[in-house]
């Protein structure tokens, strides 16, 4: 006669909305570091700079290859020597993208945030005169703006579960205050917890403040 609202709990566990790695694409000395562990940076943040000089003198020589091949090139089509006119435009355009590509190469001595958020990654400033080859790992930005929390679901009771309903979150680092969200995922399969199995309903709150932190 009167419904009673049914609770489904479980241990939760708190994972970053996305995280992305700060990778160099060519590789160097590093030169300067201008963030630290937890530090809110934007996408396009400049984090750290590596030395750029040989990059610099590749670019300036690829620029002079490129100003000689288009002056030949010009010269060629004063003198109506068509050939001669030919060959220089293919080392122009050559030159041209070389020029390019140096830029690129330059560009990348830059290294930035690719998302908003967190920088992650202790003692940053230890990084200053490393070499980091291609590929590297600089720094881990965590995005915080929205937590994913994973709540453990026993087997019994995950048939009561679907995505899209509402849930509430309390964590043990604040006791008084309940956090918002929705289930988004509720896992297929099942995983081994002790004695028994559990599945796994992942919620994404909203968390604007960072206050909900990873782990």
């Amino acid at each position: 006669v009167f419904p009673l609202p049914l609770r489904v709990v479980g241990d939760a566990t708190v994972a970053p909305q996305s995280t992305a790695l700060v990778q160099p694409d060519v590789e160097g000395v590093v030169r300067s570091v201008y963030v630290k562990e937890g530090d809110a940076v934007k996408a396009g943040a400049l984090l750290a700079d590596l030395q750029d000089w040989d990059y610099r003198s590749a670019l300036a020589a690829a620029e002079a290859k490129f100003s000689a091949a288009s002056a030949g090139m010009n010269r060629a089509l004063a003198a109506n020597d068509g050939s001669e006119a030919g060959v220089q435009r293919v080392q122009s355009e050559y030159w041209a993208a070389e020029v390019e590509r140096a830029r690129q190469s330059l560009e990348a001595t830059r290294l930035r945030s690719p998302i908003d958020g967190i920088v992650a990654t202790p003692h940053l400033e230890t990084f200053v005169g490393r070499h980091l080859s291609k590929g590297d790992t600089l720094a881990q930005i965590v995005n915080t703006y929205a937590a994913l929390v994973d709540v453990s679901i026993d087997q019994e009771e995950v048939v009561l579960l679907r995505a899209g309903e509402a849930a509430s979150i309390k964590l043990d680092s604040f006791p008084t205050r309940t956090f918002k969200g929705t289930v988004t995922v509720v896992s297929p399969t099942s995983q081994p917890q002790g004695d028994s199995r559990v599945f796994f309903a992942r919620v994404n709150v909203f968390n604007p403040q960072g206050l909900i932190r990873s782990g």
